[in-house]
């Protein structure tokens, strides 16, 4: 199997947004080489959680060493699908999702390809790596017997937000918190 996808943009020949457009965004199966470069980013994340709401994004102490451990476990199960896009040699973003059953209560029809762990390292990002990482992703998880695809994002992150619904996502549901004291 061909595990490494262009941004369809690119290769349909379609010029992307923003400076150096031109530039080819690869999409490929995440390896144990890229766990650093990929913890780094989703530290950086969660950092920018912590300023909006910093007590329940408050991370522990040992915070990147447990990413780290959950990322190794991802890329080695074949069940998962563990994705990077590279560009001019740079991590630019990664996705890891998990293929669930959903519960006996519902029906969707299949399997459901829940979205663990994504990121992406700008604001240009989204429209050159994130869309490039979710044509991959919605590729594998069809091969998978998928059905559909779940993203769960924070409230505070109005780019992701504005990205899914650009990429045809329903909203399905909110959470809310407060705190008991």
């Amino acid at each position: 199997m061909d595990t490494t996808y262009a941004n369809e943009e690119q290769q349909n020949g379609e010029r992307g947004t923003g400076a150096n457009n031109t530039a080819r965004t690869d999409v490929r199966e995440a390896s144990p080489q890229d766990i650093d470069a990929i913890v780094e980013l989703g530290g950086q994340r969660r950092e920018r959680y912590q300023r909006h709401a910093a007590r329940p994004w408050s991370p522990v102490a040992d915070a990147r060493n447990r990413h780290r451990t959950r990322l190794e476990e991802l890329v080695d199960d074949p069940r998962s699908v563990a994705l990077v896009a590279v560009r001019d040699g740079k991590l630019r973003g990664y996705l890891c999702c998990t293929l669930v059953t959903p519960p006996d209560l519902y029906e969707p029809g299949g399997p459901v390809g829940r979205v663990e762990d994504f990121a992406v390292s700008g604001s240009r990002e989204w429209t050159l790596s994130a869309q490039a990482l979710f044509a991959a992703v919605r590729r594998r998880l069809r091969e998978s017997g998928a059905v559909s695809v779940l993203v769960t994002t924070d409230g505070c992150d109005s780019a992701e937000r504005a990205f899914l619904w650009r990429m045809g996502m329903s909203l399905e549901s909110e959470q809310y918190r407060m705190s008991v004291e």
